[in-house]
């Protein structure tokens, strides 16, 4: 998206990753107030996981955060069923239909 090429299902998957991240943390992921320095953090810069993020929480996260559409979470055949199936969600008891 920042480099206005278009998008698919991959930024979504990524956008949910951001969500939870936030919902979780308390602000964006990458976040500085300088939106240049808040891009380049978005595109190299380092993922800043807190200590209170649980370990599938974390994982999770950093699987839908992935730089590179084609191994993001949820960015394969199976879709959604990726996110599904991760750790997660295992102890969470859905009716996905």
């Amino acid at each position: 998206m920042l480099r206005r090429q278009g998008h698919g299902k991959p930024v979504d998957w990524y956008l949910v990753g951001v969500l939870l991240y936030e919902m979780l943390v308390g602000m964006p992921p990458y976040y500085n107030n300088n939106k240049d320095i808040l891009y380049q953090n978005i595109q190299q810069g380092t993922l800043i996981m807190h200590r209170r993020v649980s370990p599938e929480a974390r994982s999770l996260i950093i699987a839908l955060l992935h730089r590179n559409p084609a191994k993001r979470l949820g960015s394969g055949p199976d879709d959604a069923e990726e996110l599904k199936a991760h750790p997660f969600f295992g102890k969470v008891s859905f009716n996905w239909q």
